[in-house]
C-alpha cells in the first residue's frame, strides 16, 4: 500500500511507476493499493507514516516497510521475491547451480520440509532481502559436510564464503542472524549496496574513510578494520568510503570530514540521527577499545558547527552557529525566534526578505532576538530539524514552540508579540 499526499512531488513522480507495477501484476495474489494519508490520517498515525511516499507490504495483515527500488521492475521484483515460495534443490547440481548463480543464498537444509523448524524458516524467509532455497537431499547434506538435523547455512561470494547459522530458532532470531552474517563484513559504499546499508533494522552504521588511491594505506586500515568488524558484527554494521570518489562528497560533508579524509570514522544512528566521531590518529589507533566504549554509551554525540563570525550580531538578524546557540537561544531573558534553514532550499530564500523586515521590526527590542542557523553546517544537541525551513521559537522559559503558521510578515510579528513576556 501507497501512502501517499497528494501535493508531494515525490508522491507524483511514484505514481507512474506503481501503476505499471500494479498493471504488471494484474492477475497475480499480489495486489497494489494507495491511501491519501492527509484524508484518512488515522490510517498514517497507526503504520507510523512520516513521509511521502511510504510503502508497506502487508502480509496476513502484518505490515512491513518497503524499502526497495522506486520504478516498476524494481517494485515488481522485490514483491515476486518477498512471495514466491523458495526454491526446492534436489540434488547436489541443483544445489551447484544456485549457488553459483546468486551471490547470497540462504539454505535450509532439513529432513521434512513439513516440520515445525521448516515452518519457521518459510516465515522468516518473508522478511528476508536474500534468495531462498530449500534442500531435503541426502547428497547435498553430506556434500556440504553437514551432520544430521535441521540446520541453515548461508553461502557467499564475498568474506568467508560460508556460515553455519546452526539450527533455525525463531523466526527473529534467524532473521537477526542472517542479517548480521549475510553482509559484507565491511560493505562498500556503493550504490550497488546503499538500500542494504541503510537497512531499517541497520541502527548503528560505521562509516570508515580512506582514499583508496593510496593502495598499501587503505589495505592495512581495512585489515585493522575487519578485526574490530568481526568482534562487533551483531551490533555494528560496518562500511567503507572512498574519499577519492567524486561520489562520496555528500556523505563526508554530512559527516563534517573533509573531501580528502581518510583512515576515518564516524558511526551513525539514522533513527536519532546521531553521529559518533572515532578520535583516534588512525583506523589501527586503539579502534577496538572506542568502539567498545561506543557500544557501551561511553562515546560522547559529535555535532558538526561551524565557526562563528565575528560579526555575527551586526544585522538585526543574528546568525548562530553550534557555539553561541546556547548562549543566545537559551538566554533566560530574552525571547529568540530562530529560522533553521539551507542555503539550496528554495523556500529558504523566499522567506529571507521576510526574516530580515521581521528582525527590523523588532531590533530596538532588547528582549526579543530574531535569528538564523544554516543547518548544513551546524547541529544542535536537543534540536531536531526534519526540513527547511523550520522556525522555532525558544522563550523565557527555555520552552521550544514549533511555528506552523503562515509566513507573511503580519503573521509572524503577531505570534512573536502573543509568545514574548
Amino acid at each position: 500500500i501507497n501512502a501517499e499526499y497528494m501535493g508531494c512531488g515525490h508522491c507524483k513522480s511514484l505514481e507512474p511507476q506503481y501503476s505499471a507495477a500494479a498493471t504488471e501484476l494484474q492477475g497475480s495474489e499480489i495486489k497494489l493499493a494507495k491511501v491519501d494519508a492527509t484524508v484518512n490520517n488515522q490510517v498514517a498515525q497507526k503504520y507510523n507514516v512520516r513521509g511521502y511516499p511510504t510503502l508497506n507490504f502487508f502480509v496476513d495483515g502484518v505490515a512491513q516497510e518497503y524499502d526497495g527500488p522506486r520504478d516498476s521492475a524494481g517494485i515488481v521484483s522485490w514483491l515476486k521475491k518477498k512471495t514466491q515460495p523458495p526454491a526446492k534443490l534436489d540434488n547436489v547440481d541443483d544445489f551447484e547451480a544456485k549457488k553459483n548463480s546468486e551471490e547470497l543464498l540462504v539454505l535450509g537444509v532439513f529432513k521434512d520440509l513439513s516440520s515445525a523448524s521448516a515452518t519457521t524458516f518459510f516465515q522468516a524467509a518473508k522478511k528476508l532481502e536474500a534468495t531462498i532455497a530449500t534442500t531435503t537431499s541426502q547428497d547435498v547434506r553430506k556434500h556440504l559436510g553437514l551432520s544430521d538435523g535441521d540446520q541453515v547455512i548461508l553461502l557467499k561470494k564475498y568474506d568467508n564464503l560460508r556460515d553455519d547459522l546452526g539450527p533455525v530458532g525463531t523466526v527473529d532470531e534467524l532473521v537477526a542472524k542472517v542479517s548480521s552474517h549475510g553482509r559484507h563484513l565491511i560493505t562498500p559504499f556503493t550504490e550497488q549496496y546503499q538500500r542494504a546499508i541503510f537497512a531499517p533494522q541497520n541502527t548503528r552504521i560505521a562509516f570508515t574513510v580512506n582514499d583508496h588511491q593510496d593502495v598499501s594505506g587503505t589495505e592495512k586500515d581495512l585489515a585493522c578494520v575487519s578485526v574490530v568488524a568481526k568482534k562487533f558484527r551483531d551490533q555494528v554494521v560496518f562500511v567503507d568510503v572512498d574519499s577519492s570518489s567524486p561520489s562520496t562528497g555528500r556523505v563526508l560533508n554530512y559527516f563534517g570530514l573533509e573531501a580528502s579524509a581518510k583512515s576515518a570514522m564516524v558511526v551513525y544512528e539514522p533513527n536519532a540521527n546521531g553521529k559518533y566521531r572515532f578520535t583516534g590518529s588512525s583506523l589501527c589507533d586503539g579502534l577496538e577499545e572506542w568502539v567498545e566504549k561506543y557500544v557501551n554509551g561511553d562515546v560522547e554525540q559529535f555535532l558538526k558547527t561551524q565557526e562563528t563570525p565575528e560579526d555575527w550580531d551586526a544585522q538585526p538578524v543574528k546568525v548562530l552557529t553550534g557555539h553561541n546557540f546556547p548562549l543566545v537561544a537559551l538566554d533566560t531573558n530574552k525571547n529568540v525566534f530562530v529560522k533553521f534553514y539551507a542555503p539550496w532550499c528554495g523556500h529558504c530564500k523566499s522567506l529571507a526578505p521576510v526574516w530580515d523586515e521581521l528582525a527590523e521590526h523588532f531590533k530596538d527590542r532588547s528582549d526579543i532576538v530574531i535569528a538564523k542557523v544554516d543547518s548544513t553546517l551546524n547541529e544542535l544537541k536537543g534540536v531536531s530539524i526534519e526540513g527547511y525551513p523550520t522556525l522555532k521559537f525558544f522563550n523565557k522559559k527555555n520552552e521550544v514552540l514549533d511555528y506552523q503558521g503562515n509566513r507573511d510578515l503580519e503573521a509572524l510579528k503577531k505570534y512573536v508579540e502573543e509568545n514574548s513576556e
